[in-house]
This record gives structure tokens, sequence and C-alpha cells, in this order.
């Protein structure tokens, strides 16, 4: 694609894609060493990790929430980027605009049901913070859908009128294969595969990644 052809802001939705992949982990190294809960974790399990663990926790989380707006920018810049490439009939970046709105939708949701669950976990409200740890482990593993379904549809735009190089449709599309996998574990529970778990953990770390991938190509303008 001509350098012409770009529009502008390339390098602020690069940078912005960096920092939603960055704000996205963030969460790991707050609440390092530990774990959260898994779907299916017991009551008593879960309001001790987040009585123990409330304030980094609490701050992960609301930067993961953050992220979303330098997300939104990626996104934007996208949309634009693929229907500015297509032909007039084109509709391919309207399958990344509505994708991604339904990922960053969920997402959002998500991260504000994990928000509320340090707040319950106090004495005597054991359940309740269990059953709002398990809605968001649950819909974390369900938000691998989206997260599919926005990759697929970068990948396909790609496809369509190479308006980034083939290797981020390629990452894109290995993200969707690992992120249907990770949806499995919202159905099965092994350790190893549970919401919560390995998997999704791995898959969010992979996301974040062709994020950035995204990032450097928009930056770097090649």
């Amino acid at each position: 694609m001509s350098e012409l052809s770009w529009p502008k802001g390339h390098r602020a939705a690069g940078v912005a894609a960096i920092a939603f992949a960055l704000l996205s982990l963030a969460i790991f190294p707050a609440v390092a060493p530990d774990v959260l809960p898994p779907l299916g974790a017991s009551p008593a399990s879960v309001s001790a990790y987040f009585a123990s663990h409330r304030m980094p926790f609490l701050i992960g989380n609301y930067l993961g929430i953050a992220a979303l707006v330098p997300g939104l920018v990626t996104l934007s810049y996208l949309c634009a980027l693929f229907r500015r490439a297509e032909e007039p009939e084109g509709w391919s970046w309207l399958i990344v605009m509505s994708s991604g709105v339904l990922f960053f939708g969920v997402a959002a949701v998500d991260l504000i049901v994990f928000q509320v669950v340090p707040f319950l976990s106090t004495p005597g409200l054991e359940a309740s913070a269990r059953v709002a740890s398990d809605i968001a482990e649950a819909a974390f593993a369900l938000l691998m859908l989206p997260a599919l379904a926005f990759t697929l549809s970068v990948a396909w735009s790609i496809h369509q009128t190479s308006a980034l190089p083939r290797w981020i449709a390629t990452s894109g599309v290995v993200t969707a294969i690992l992120s249907l996998v990770a949806s499995f574990g919202a159905i099965w529970t092994p350790p190893w595969l549970v919401a919560g778990g390995p998997v999704t953990s791995l898959v969010l770390v992979v996301l974040a990644g062709w994020f950035v991938a995204i990032g450097v190509v928009l930056v770097r303008k090649r």
C-alpha cells in the first residue's frame, strides 16, 4: 500500500495499540506471583484471594478498563485504513468495526464485574463474591469469541486490501484459533483450560502481543 494512501494519525494509532496491550496486561504484575481464582473456585478461596490482593487488583483491573480508550483509537484507525484501501463497495471494514466494538464492549462489562468482586470479599458475603467472580471468569472465557471475530475480521480485511503486512493476518488467525480454545473454558473446567486458568491467561498475552505487532507496524509505517 502506498504511503500517501494511509490516513493521518498512524503513529498515534500505533502508540495507542501498544498502550492498549501494556495496560491490558497490567493485572499480571499487580497480583504476581499469585493467580486469580478460576471459575468454580470455592467461596472461601475467592474471598480470601481478593481480600489479600484488594488494592493491587483494583488498580490493575482499573488499568485494564482504561486500556479500552487507546484500544478504541486503534480500532477507529484500522477501520479508516481498511475503508480507504477497499473498493467503494467494500464492506470488510464494517466487520472490523462491529466485531471490535463487540470485543471492547464485552471486555468493559467483564472488567466492571471484576472490579466489584473485592468489595464483596468481606465476612458474610463470601457467597456473593464467589458468584461475581464466577460471572467475571465465565465472561472472560466467552470474551474470547468476540476476540476471535475481531482478529479474523482484521485478517480478512488485510487479505482483501493488503493494507497491513500479511504476517499480521497470519498471526491474527493463530490468535483466533487460540481464542476459540480458550473460550471452551466456560464449558469444561480442567485446571489447564478452566476460565481464569493458564490457557485464558496465555491467550490474553498472545492477543496483547498481536496488538503490539500492529502498533509497531503503524508507528513505523512499513
